[in-house]
């Protein structure tokens, strides 16, 4: 069969689908896996079978069709979009249809098939929606579905968390817990473990392409890592996930405060991308091209705090986060954090936190 659509794709000549067993194994130019997904699932009950069933909607029309091969079932969508047919006549329109019959006639050696038309699908008894889908696939969890491969189900949880609906991964927790069949350890609660670890370094990066800071990503991948390590049986695994993608979820639509001024907007932004620097004023205003002197009375005239004191209190925050979290030493803190000294680094931290960072460590 496969060797047969080869031949048949370019004759077809607009992107279609066909899937077997609920299962999509071909895909000519339609590449959202998902979006596959929806219309199989929202266009196949409202298909006879072996009869070309028309469905039109503003967005494009679908011919669709199934039919069985030897006691197999199969299902065919092919989407013509406005764009490519507004100069369509009756005649050429007809023409589309046979080249869909002989795609299936040729498949399962048959003749020729009635056509249903749909005119209004908005008047029709199911009302269906072709609208492109955000979360199809938490209706679709009962299909048999091994989601194409890894890729496309990591891609739709970025999407998912890009759009700030972390709730909507929900329905994917077994499918995440048993992602990848390789077993990467022989105890399964390692297995599973590793393979998580795996996700979150890939949504930390994932996070960091999408404009989230540098130093807030990498807090949130050791802060997750360090909790999963806590997870002790597979029961846990569905809270953590849980926290995991409403922490992501948070990560990826950051927002620092927004000033009028987006030269001072892009300054904040360095500054928390390379809080881990030396950052002087005159690294921020030769980034942004601009005069170090003007950047400074700029920054103090719309923040209310000046460049300096801002570059300060983020890399104290930072310094606390890891005395808390890690178990670095001050020294090395310090030298990270690119302060001078680490007596330097201590003087700085008592005056922005009342205490040194010793105290502050074994207090909090």
């Amino acid at each position: 069969m496969n060797d047969t659509l080869d031949l048949l794709i370019p004759f077809i000549g607009t992107p279609f689908a066909i899937f077997e067993n609920n299962i999509c194994i071909l895909s000519s130019e339609i590449e959202n896996n998902y979006f596959l997904k929806y219309l199989k699932d929202n266009l196949y009950n409202e298909t006879e079978k072996e009869q070309l069933t028309i469905l039109k909607s503003n967005d494009y029309t679908s011919i669709t069709i199934h039919f069985d091969i030897n006691h197999i079932d199969y299902f065919l969508v092919s989407i013509v979009s406005p764009k490519l047919s507004e100069d369509w006549t009756s005649k050429e329109w007809n023409i589309h249809y046979k080249k869909v019959e002989v795609l299936v006639s040729t498949l399962k050696d048959s003749t020729t098939y009635k056509i249903k038309k749909i005119d209004n699908i908005e008047g029709h008894k199911k009302q269906i929606t072709f609208d492109k889908p955000l979360h199809p696939i938490a209706t679709t969890l009962h299909l048999q579905h091994d989601y194409l491969d890894n890729y496309n189900l990591e891609q739709h949880i970025v999407n998912l968390l890009k759009e700030n609906k972390p709730t909507a991964i929900r329905p994917l927790f077994k499918t995440i817990i048993r992602i990848n069949d390789y077993p990467l350890s022989e105890n399964n609660l390692s297995d599973k473990k590793y393979k998580l670890i795996s996700l979150i370094s890939l949504l930390t990066r994932e996070a960091i392409k999408n404009n989230s800071p540098i130093n807030l990503a990498y807090r949130l991948s050791n802060h997750l890592i360090l909790k999963l390590d806590k997870v002790d049986n597979i029961k846990m695994f569905s809270g953590f996930l849980n926290y995991m993608f409403i922490e992501f979820s948070h990560l990826f639509n950051f927002e620092s405060k927004r000033y009028p001024s987006n030269t001072v907007n892009l300054a904040i932004k360095y500054i928390q991308n390379h809080l881990y620097d030396s950052l002087s004023n005159s690294d921020i205003a030769d980034y942004l091209f601009i005069n170090s002197s003007y950047l400074s009375s700029l920054f103090k005239k719309t923040t209310g705090t000046s460049l300096r004191s801002y570059i300060i209190t983020l890399k104290i925050k930072e310094a606390k986060h890891l005395l808390l979290s890690t178990d670095f030493s001050l020294s090395y803190i310090s030298e990270i954090l690119n302060f001078s000294s680490q007596s330097r680094f201590t003087k700085v931290f008592r005056e922005e936190t009342g205490y040194t960072p010793k105290s502050f460590r074994a207090l909090f």
